[in-house]
């Protein structure tokens, strides 16, 4: 099993390798382009606080802040590119996110190995690891993939602090910091893994209070504590700088009034009417909040709220369902959908594409499928593999509540890829029974029935 997560690794750098050509001139996309820019303005003012000068505090709020729309996480990542090299062109961010990503990759494996088991590291390592699309979405500046991955550290860890629960062992302070800043990490890199963080750091405390370990409840719980301190400090700048900036109370992301408008409201009465067509209705929308704002003496954001609340007033139960399965049928079924806008000088029926498109659809196929299994099977022995199944559950539904908040595409897949390969490890273990163990049998039937009971209520909602 060893020599073949040592294979499949060595295949993955092939694979970037081998896609390195095709994506060292593609162009800037989307949110890279705001990415990029934080990620100068960011260098910048590393290099002002090194030389002594004041950052620029206007360049920071544009660039880095801007509209509060997007995490600082995929930025940061970038910005040291900058440091060394302040006039890097497209060619060596796409060369340093690559590399980047595949030392992440490396070091997820390497610490799953660890924690789980050689069988979980070659799962990761094949699915994303292996799959031509993730490959080439670890060469932007979005965040997802990087983020995914950091999360299979979460799982890793938090299923090491449950094996001290379950053997008597105490938690440190540092683990708990450790488990806060990984979440933290990811949440930087993904605004949309907030109820993720949350609903782990919640579990931490679960698990002190409602497990029979008494003698080291205290010492637990300060570890506990500690974790959620971490995430709250780390947390605190990104959010005191984007409330102070936009004059508003901002705990991550500021996109969510104007997404669920436009994904499930009337976008022709999202300015009170139709918003200036200008090819984004985003942009139009905070336009006309700003300048409602500079009237009215309200923030932007509070009218942004008002905007969002007029716009979805004729929402029906329905229409939100059926725009909840396509958003979920996008974010799980269209694993090629960004091939064109990364590859936009091959054409479709070229054998390069077919070659990415096929490829990609036979592992992540393979790989949604064990997720899916693994989400709703109910593993009986032994504790790690249930703690596993429980997390792998769990961190999936959290996942999964983006579409219903927010428009989905197939860019976003790469948060969830991860788990895939943990499923796939989860699936190909052979669980004995072990005797002194308490099964977590309804913990982690509890999360599938209400996960069945919400897929069905939305179904009949549709109906």
């Amino acid at each position: 099993m060893r020599r073949l997560a040592l294979l499949a690794a060595l295949a993955h750098v092939v694979l970037k390798g081998a896609l390195w050509p095709s994506m060292r001139d593609a162009p800037l996309s989307g949110d890279e382009i705001a990415y990029r820019d934080g990620a100068l303005a960011l260098a910048n003012a590393v290099m002002d606080l090194f030389s002594g000068s004041s950052p620029d505090t206007a360049e920071l709020q544009a660039n880095v802040i801007g509209n509060g729309w997007f995490m600082p996480g995929p930025s940061a990542l970038l910005a040291p590119l900058y440091l060394v090299a302040p006039d890097a062109g497209l060619g060596a961010m796409r060369t340093y996110l690559g590399v980047l990503s595949t030392v992440l990759l490396l070091l997820t494996a390497y610490v799953v190995h660890r924690r789980l088991g050689p069988r979980y590291a070659l799962g990761l390592l094949v699915v994303p690891g292996l799959v031509p699309m993730w490959a080439l979405f670890s060469y932007t500046a979005w965040g997802d993939a990087a983020a995914g991955l950091v999360i299979v550290l979460v799982l890793a860890a938090l299923v090491g602090l449950a094996g001290k629960l379950a053997w008597g062992e105490p938690w440190s302070i540092w683990s708990g910091m450790g488990i806060g800043a990984l979440l933290a990490c990811c949440l930087y890199l993904r605004s949309s893994a907030l109820p993720l963080a949350i609903g782990c750091l919640v579990l931490t405390l679960l698990a002190i209070l409602v497990l029979p370990r008494e003698r080291l409840r205290l010492t637990n719980l300060a570890a506990s504590l500690a974790a959620i301190a971490t995430f709250v400090v780390l947390l605190a700048p990104w959010s005191v700088a984007a409330s102070n900036t936009l004059d508003s109370s901002v705990t991550t992301t500021t996109s969510l009034p104007l997404s669920l408008a436009v994904t499930f409201g009337d976008p022709d009465e999202l300015c009170f009417g139709p918003c200036l067509d200008d090819g984004n209705i985003y942009f139009s929308a905070v336009r006309y909040s700003r300048a409602v704002a500079a009237v009215t003496g309200q923030s932007e954001l509070d009218v942004q709220e008002q905007m969002s609340d007029h716009a979805l007033a004729g929402l029906e139960q329905e229409n939100y369902a059926r725009e909840v399965g396509a958003n979920a049928r996008r974010f799980a079924l269209s694993p090629n959908a960004f091939l064109s806008r990364l590859w936009p000088d091959v054409a479709t029926d070229a054998w390069q594409f077919r070659s990415v498109t096929w490829a990609t659809w036979a592992l992540y196929g393979a790989g949604l499928l064990a997720l899916a299994l693994a989400v709703i099977a109910v593993v009986r022995h032994p504790l790690e593999t249930q703690v596993v199944s429980l997390l792998v559950t769990l961190l999936t539904i959290a996942l999964f509540l983006q579409p219903l908040l927010h428009h989905t595409s197939g860019r976003y897949w790469p948060v969830f890829a991860p788990l895939m390969g943990i499923s796939i490890g989860l699936l190909a273990g052979r669980h004995k029974n072990e005797a002194g163990r308490t099964p977590l049998v309804t913990g982690q039937a509890i999360p599938v029935v209400l996960l069945f009971t919400s897929v069905l209520t939305l179904g009949l909602l549709t109906i």
